[in-house]
């Protein structure tokens, strides 16, 4: 693309940065999985390609709060829904569990640093990471390919063995 403007999206009320396509994955030799392990499953699981996104909200002092998902998917485009997982041993789960909105920040392919730290537990995850505030006050990342601010519809808890 051009050194212009990128082209802009609406999905409801709310704008979100363009979306550009995905670069090549990288070659990743092939894993089989046929043990019980849940270490097992999830290096196999790993293996799965998938766009990696911050969500981010604001816990019940304001502060900043994200993580990084990749179980992230787009449900219905009219209406528009999307649908994300959180462990509940996530650091993060009361904050989200307490929210009605936040935000899906869609990284880009040199963001890995920003994927990371959104990963790691425990610190503060915002500590040298350009952001700003949307209308709402949700965090919303710097650089990213798309973001999507969302109002709660609803929550399901699944059981996890």
């Amino acid at each position: 693309m051009g050194g212009g403007r990128q082209p802009q999206a609406r999905v409801g009320a709310r704008l979100i940065g363009a979306m550009l396509p995905a670069p090549d994955p990288p070659t990743i030799p092939p894993v089989q999985s046929r043990s019980d392990s849940a270490l097992e499953l999830r290096k196999a699981l790993g293996q799965f390609a998938t766009g990696v996104t911050v969500v981010t909200t604001r816990a019940a002092d304001g502060s900043p709060v994200g993580l990084t998902v990749n179980s992230f998917t787009s449900v219905s485009l009219e209406p528009p829904l999307m649908l994300w997982c959180l462990g509940r041993d996530a650091a993060s789960f009361d904050a989200f569990r307490l929210s009605e909105r936040h935000l899906i920040n869609v990284l880009a392919a040199e963001q890995l640093d920003i994927a990371k730290r959104f990963a790691a537990r425990g610190g503060d995850k915002f500590a040298g990471v350009q952001w700003s505030a949307t209308d709402t006050g949700l965090p919303r990342l710097a650089g990213c390919t798309a973001w999507f601010e969302c109002a709660i519809r609803s929550r399901t808890r699944r059981a996890t063995t």
